[in-house]
Protein backbone atom coordinates (compact mmCIF):
# COMPACT_ATOMS: atom_id res chain seq x y z
CA UNK A 1 0.00 0.00 0.00
CA UNK A 2 1.22 3.46 -0.77
CA UNK A 3 0.61 6.11 1.83
CA UNK A 4 0.96 8.99 -0.61
CA UNK A 5 -1.15 11.84 0.70
CA UNK A 6 -2.42 9.81 3.67
CA UNK A 7 -1.60 11.21 7.07
CA UNK A 8 -1.41 8.47 9.67
CA UNK A 9 -2.55 9.32 13.19
CA UNK A 10 -0.16 7.30 15.35
CA UNK A 11 -2.59 7.48 18.28
CA UNK A 12 -5.49 5.98 16.35
CA UNK A 13 -4.45 2.34 16.18
CA UNK A 14 -7.72 0.77 15.01
CA UNK A 15 -8.69 -0.90 11.75
CA UNK A 16 -12.18 -2.08 10.89
CA UNK A 17 -12.00 -5.30 8.87
CA UNK A 18 -15.15 -5.99 6.83
CA UNK A 19 -15.71 -9.72 6.46
CA UNK A 20 -17.98 -11.41 3.96
CA UNK A 21 -19.02 -14.98 4.68
CA UNK A 22 -17.39 -16.21 1.49
CA UNK A 23 -14.40 -18.55 1.83
CA UNK A 24 -12.49 -16.99 -1.08
CA UNK A 25 -12.89 -13.50 0.37
CA UNK A 26 -11.95 -14.71 3.87
CA UNK A 27 -8.78 -16.23 2.36
CA UNK A 28 -8.01 -12.89 0.68
CA UNK A 29 -8.37 -11.08 4.01
CA UNK A 30 -5.95 -13.52 5.65
CA UNK A 31 -3.49 -13.16 2.76
CA UNK A 32 -3.83 -9.37 2.76
CA UNK A 33 -3.13 -9.10 6.48
CA UNK A 34 -0.19 -11.52 6.25
CA UNK A 35 1.31 -9.60 3.29
CA UNK A 36 0.85 -6.27 5.08
CA UNK A 37 2.20 -7.22 8.49
CA UNK A 38 2.00 -3.61 9.71
CA UNK A 39 -1.76 -4.18 10.00
CA UNK A 40 -1.10 -6.51 12.98
CA UNK A 41 0.18 -3.51 14.97
CA UNK A 42 -3.38 -2.19 15.05
CA UNK A 43 -6.40 -3.24 17.08
CA UNK A 44 -8.53 -5.05 14.51
CA UNK A 45 -12.32 -4.76 14.66
CA UNK A 46 -13.70 -7.61 12.55
CA UNK A 47 -17.28 -6.98 11.45
CA UNK A 48 -19.87 -8.82 9.43
CA UNK A 49 -23.22 -7.24 8.69
CA UNK A 50 -25.94 -9.79 8.16
CA UNK A 51 -28.63 -8.46 5.83
CA UNK A 52 -32.08 -8.60 7.39
CA UNK A 53 -34.69 -9.66 4.86
CA UNK A 54 -38.13 -8.18 5.23
CA UNK A 55 -41.19 -9.77 3.62
CA UNK A 56 -44.06 -7.31 4.10
CA UNK A 57 -46.17 -8.88 1.35
CA UNK A 58 -46.62 -12.11 3.32
CA UNK A 59 -49.59 -12.49 5.61
CA UNK A 60 -48.57 -12.11 8.33
CA UNK A 61 -45.47 -10.15 7.34
CA UNK A 62 -42.16 -11.83 8.11
CA UNK A 63 -38.55 -10.93 8.84
CA UNK A 64 -35.47 -13.11 8.49
CA UNK A 65 -33.67 -13.73 10.69
CA UNK A 66 -36.06 -13.74 13.59
CA UNK A 67 -34.90 -12.56 17.00
CA UNK A 68 -34.50 -16.19 18.07
CA UNK A 69 -32.30 -16.95 15.04
CA UNK A 70 -30.07 -13.91 15.52
CA UNK A 71 -28.29 -15.24 18.62
CA UNK A 72 -27.29 -18.48 16.86
CA UNK A 73 -26.19 -16.59 13.74
CA UNK A 74 -24.16 -14.17 15.84
CA UNK A 75 -22.46 -17.02 17.71
CA UNK A 76 -21.59 -18.81 14.45
CA UNK A 77 -20.34 -15.69 12.65
CA UNK A 78 -18.24 -14.61 15.63
CA UNK A 79 -16.58 -18.05 15.62
CA UNK A 80 -15.69 -17.48 11.95
CA UNK A 81 -14.31 -14.01 12.73
CA UNK A 82 -12.29 -15.39 15.65
CA UNK A 83 -10.90 -18.07 13.32
CA UNK A 84 -9.68 -15.43 10.89
CA UNK A 85 -7.98 -13.52 13.72
CA UNK A 86 -6.26 -16.73 14.89
CA UNK A 87 -5.01 -17.49 11.37
CA UNK A 88 -3.20 -14.15 11.22
CA UNK A 89 -2.07 -14.21 14.86
CA UNK A 90 -3.61 -10.89 15.83
CA UNK A 91 -3.11 -9.83 19.45
CA UNK A 92 -5.84 -7.21 19.69
CA UNK A 93 -9.07 -8.26 18.00
CA UNK A 94 -12.74 -7.45 18.52
CA UNK A 95 -15.66 -9.18 16.84
CA UNK A 96 -19.03 -7.80 15.76
CA UNK A 97 -21.97 -9.38 14.00
CA UNK A 98 -24.56 -6.77 13.13
CA UNK A 99 -28.02 -7.15 11.64
CA UNK A 100 -29.47 -4.53 9.35
CA UNK A 101 -31.78 -4.29 6.37
CA UNK A 102 -29.31 -1.82 4.83
CA UNK A 103 -25.73 -3.13 5.32
CA UNK A 104 -24.13 -0.27 3.38
CA UNK A 105 -25.59 2.33 5.71
CA UNK A 106 -24.88 0.15 8.74
CA UNK A 107 -21.17 -0.12 7.93
CA UNK A 108 -20.84 3.65 7.63
CA UNK A 109 -22.54 4.09 11.02
CA UNK A 110 -20.27 1.40 12.50
CA UNK A 111 -17.14 3.07 11.11
CA UNK A 112 -18.23 6.41 12.55
CA UNK A 113 -18.76 4.75 15.93
CA UNK A 114 -15.39 2.91 16.00
CA UNK A 115 -13.46 5.81 14.38
CA UNK A 116 -10.65 3.68 12.90
CA UNK A 117 -7.57 4.83 11.04
CA UNK A 118 -8.51 2.51 8.16
CA UNK A 119 -11.29 0.27 6.93
CA UNK A 120 -10.04 -2.94 5.31
CA UNK A 121 -12.29 -4.62 2.76
CA UNK A 122 -11.83 -7.21 0.06
CA UNK A 123 -13.36 -7.19 -3.40
CA UNK A 124 -14.12 -10.19 -5.53
CA UNK A 125 -11.58 -11.08 -8.20
CA UNK A 126 -13.49 -10.29 -11.37
CA UNK A 127 -12.14 -10.79 -14.86
CA UNK A 128 -12.64 -8.92 -18.11
CA UNK A 129 -14.63 -5.69 -18.04
CA UNK A 130 -16.03 -6.57 -14.58
CA UNK A 131 -12.45 -6.57 -13.28
CA UNK A 132 -12.29 -2.80 -13.72
CA UNK A 133 -14.88 -2.30 -11.01
CA UNK A 134 -14.93 -3.15 -7.34
CA UNK A 135 -18.00 -4.35 -5.49
CA UNK A 136 -20.82 -1.94 -4.76
CA UNK A 137 -20.19 -2.46 -1.01
CA UNK A 138 -16.57 -1.39 -1.45
CA UNK A 139 -17.58 1.49 -3.72
CA UNK A 140 -20.00 2.68 -1.04
CA UNK A 141 -17.28 2.49 1.61
CA UNK A 142 -14.82 4.42 -0.54
CA UNK A 143 -17.35 7.14 -1.21
CA UNK A 144 -18.92 7.56 2.23
CA UNK A 145 -16.50 6.26 4.86
CA UNK A 146 -15.19 8.91 7.25
CA UNK A 147 -11.96 6.85 7.44
CA UNK A 148 -9.47 5.78 4.80
CA UNK A 149 -10.41 2.58 2.95
CA UNK A 150 -7.89 -0.08 2.02
CA UNK A 151 -9.53 -2.29 -0.62
CA UNK A 152 -7.72 -5.54 -1.41
CA UNK A 153 -8.35 -7.48 -4.63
Amino acid sequence: MRNEGVKVDKNNKKIVVCVSLDQDLEDKIVKGIEENSWIKEYSLHFVHIFKVQEYPYLIPSAVYPTEDQKSEIKRTVNLILEGIAKKVSVDHAHFYTLFDAHPKSAIIDFVKHIDPQFVLTVTRGKHGIEGLFSSSFTDHLIEYSPSHVLALR
